[in-house]
């Protein structure tokens, strides 16, 4: 809707990431709280172990990595990401990855970790968009859904009571972001239709919630029925979207 150089969607964007992040690392504690079997020394061993691996990647591995893109990047007269620095790059990737899984928290945990130690390096970000942003979005999403719809099962909510719970589940999430975001926003000073639109930006679930609640089946805390039943709040939040931001958009941004 041609809404990320203006002040609502700027505003929503940036939420959302302070918000994902939040996400992520809730979701690696509880995923390591599992992990260690509710044993408090464990968990603590593995959430030391988690931040002495984000410290390496802060201070020595993300430097060593930007610094070497630099030089790779000079040579090739910023042409993207060469043959060479890309298998080094996906290297590391897995490596964090195999990393974040030893010590019982999931293995994307250890790629986000990387991309956050990188994400100053402003020119490898475009690299990297170039080179994978259309491969992830025609191929790997695609199959990440298509993972989760193989996971949902719509019989298994059979009972009166089942859609019930599907419904409290519904107005539990839009009534905590979409109404908490309107609330935060209004007491920041923005006006009600800003407000409106910054709620709906961040009412959606998406790709978040369903890598959230496919980790929480994996790990047995879901039932297939309370999976299914959030799946579907994912999908319906995911899609009032557009609707919502058309109906309460500023007049002078309908355009």
């Amino acid at each position: 809707m041609k809404l990320e150089r203006t002040a609502i969607g700027a505003m929503g964007i940036s939420a959302a990431a302070i918000d994902d992040v939040v996400g992520w690392i809730l979701l690696a504690l509880a995923t390591a709280l599992v992990t260690s079997g509710f044993d408090g020394w464990a968990l603590l061993r593995q959430v030391v172990g988690v931040l002495g691996f984000f410290v390496l990647l802060q201070k020595l591995i993300g430097p060593w990595l930007r610094h070497i893109w630099r030089r790779s990047a000079a040579k090739t007269n910023g042409a993207g990401l060469s043959a060479s620095y890309l298998v080094l790059l996906l290297v590391v990737l897995f490596g964090c990855c195999l990393i974040s899984n030893r010590l019982g928290v999931f293995s994307i945990f250890g790629a986000f970790l990387l991309g956050v130690s990188l994400h100053q390096e402003l020119g490898l970000v475009k690299a990297w968009r170039e080179r994978f942003s259309e491969f992830v979005l025609v191929a790997m999403v695609p199959i990440f859904f298509t993972n989760t719809g193989l996971n949902t099962e719509i019989g298994s909510l059979k009972t009166v009571a089942a859609w019930w719970g599907c419904a409290l589940v519904m107005l539990a999430a839009v009534a905590g972001k979409l109404g908490g975001c309107f609330i935060g926003a209004r007491l920041t000073g923005q006006p009600t239709r800003d407000s409106a639109c910054i709620a709906a930006l961040m009412n959606t679930r998406a790709l978040m919630a369903l890598v959230a609640i496919n980790i929480g089946l994996d790990l047995k805390l879901l039932s297939r029925e309370l999976f299914t039943m959030l799946v579907i709040m994912a999908l319906l939040t995911t899609a009032m979207t557009g609707p919502l931001l058309r109906r309460w958009l500023p007049g002078e941004l309908r355009s």
